[in-house]
């Protein structure tokens, strides 16, 4: 029967069951897993009792508690699932389609809330061809208690959906050219750069590069930048640093004799950056393809910052050259563009600059 629809103009979606027929798939991994690593739980796993759940907890639901099985099986049974989810083709339920194409003409922003790992999850959105209807993805990895708790909706709430100052960040958007697409992700708590660089993952891995700029970098010139995507030339597993040299670097970048980044040293986790030293202008540019893989990856083994207890962006560099990623780095002419403002003096430095000054020149190299 036809109903009217009267919409709030923000919808939250679940995935599995809802918009795409994985059950097959996600049991069909199941029992791959099982079988081959501990056959004797077979008898005993039904997919309905799991369904819904997080990898991980569905295989403590079935008795497994030894942290280093658990972390095995579940990597073992979350690469079956996107195994299959290319050798067998995920379906969209029937009318899904439909569903979502009359949400997106009625002007709804849609967001997806989900117990699986962001790896499984994306790769089952673009499998189906629906990655770009959705303005945000909450996983398990996001939050700490999956459903049917609450905390995976009230993270796309505070993330996506109601943060302080969206309307003052719109309106200022609402200024750009015409036909210019921009998305906004916030983190609703400061739990490091890394994380707050992937809430926009559902927006940038759109594209064939990313180009990260840190907030308070209003010095980077338009040259460095530039120049850096051009030395990246949209080639796969490259990353390109704009690094200058510095006499009292806040990070510090070390590369081996073959020219590879083996190290970051930060001050602001306790490290003692060395007078002289390469330090980054607050400026990245990366592939985005096997950028959210390498990510989820990296979060199963990384631990959080020594001082500041955050998960730190600066690493995932190194583990991503420790991973065969190419690590280019652009020269930066002008010192000045590695400074932010984050003190009054800093504020007052750039303000008596911009008044009559330009920003610095880039020179690859």
């Amino acid at each position: 029967m036809p109903v009217a629809l009267s919409l709030s103009p923000n919808l939250l979606f679940d995935l599995d069951g809802t918009l795409v027929d994985s059950g097959p798939l996600h049991d069909s991994a199941y029992r791959q897993v099982l079988q081959q690593h501990m056959p004797e739980l077979l008898q005993h796993y039904r997919y309905d009792s799991v369904k819904g759940r997080s990898t991980r907890d569905a295989f403590v639901a079935l008795g497994i508690h030894e942290a280093k099985e658990l972390v095995l099986l579940t990597l073992a049974k979350q690469q079956t699932y996107r195994d299959l989810i290319l050798r067998r083709r995920l379906e969209l339920l029937p009318g899904a389609q439909q569903v979502l194409d009359v949400l997106c003409a009625m002007g709804s922003t849609m967001f997806l809330v989900t117990s699986g790992s962001r790896t499984s999850v994306m790769s089952a959105l673009r499998s189906t061809g629906i990655e770009q209807v959705f303005s945000g993805v909450i996983t398990s990895e996001d939050v700490r208690v999956g459903k049917p708790a609450p905390e995976p909706y009230q993270c796309c709430l505070q993330r996506h959906v109601s943060p302080v100052d969206l309307e003052l960040f719109q309106s200022v958007l609402n200024e750009r050219p015409p036909g210019t697409p921009v998305t906004i992700g916030v983190q609703p708590k400061p739990t490091g750069m890394g994380d707050a660089v992937f809430c926009g993952y559902s927006a940038w891995s759109q594209a064939d590069i990313v180009l990260v700029v840190w907030g308070d970098q209003v010095h980077v010139s338009r040259g460095t930048l530039e120049a850096g995507i051009q030395l990246h030339q949209k080639a796969p597993m490259r990353i390109v640093l704009p690094l200058v040299s510095l006499p009292d670097p806040y990070v510090e970048y070390l590369f081996d004799e073959m020219g590879r980044l083996t190290t970051v040293r930060q001050t602001r986790e306790g490290d003692r950056c060395q007078p002289g030293g390469l330090g980054d202008v607050g400026a990245f540019i990366l592939s985005t393809r096997g950028l959210g893989d390498e990510w989820a990856k990296y979060l199963e083994i990384t631990g959080r910052g020594t001082m500041t207890a955050e998960v730190n962006f600066l690493p995932f560099l190194v583990f991503l050259a420790s991973r065969d990623w190419e690590v280019l780095h652009l020269r930066v002419a002008d010192p000045l563009e590695a400074r932010g403002v984050n003190t009054p003096a800093d504020l007052e430095l750039f303000r008596a600059l911009y008044a009559g000054g330009q920003p610095g020149e880039a020179l690859p190299g």
